[in-house]
């Protein structure tokens, strides 16, 4: 097996100084926010799962396993959830990662 010219410990370093990706328990950290957000964003709506999971394309036990942090949800689930909630995704992502959970 060849490696690249680089060699595989450039690579791995390129990687890893230049990409820098957050540790696993802090992307679950977000990732709950999120689904807290847009938990708490049905909520105030006065929407049901079963209508969100209607509007969003999804199964009522898609939703709630989402929301109860049971399931580890998809881009997609999580674009189609926050679209049913008229919501950016985007933005709630980035208050996710300041660690506000609040609504828009």
């Amino acid at each position: 097996m060849q490696h690249c010219a680089y060699g595989h410990n450039a690579v791995k370093q390129y990687l890893h100084y230049t990409l820098p990706v957050s540790p696993a328990d802090h992307r679950q950290q977000i990732i709950n926010r999120v689904v807290d957000a847009l938990r708490d964003e049905r909520l105030r709506l006065g929407r049901s799962q079963n209508e969100v999971a209607h509007r969003a394309g999804l199964s009522h036990t898609m939703v709630m396993r989402v929301e109860k942090q049971e399931r580890m949800p998809t881009i997609d689930t999580l674009l189609r959830i926050a679209a049913a909630l008229d919501l950016e995704l985007g933005a709630v992502i980035t208050r996710a990662s300041t660690g506000s959970s609040k609504g828009r």
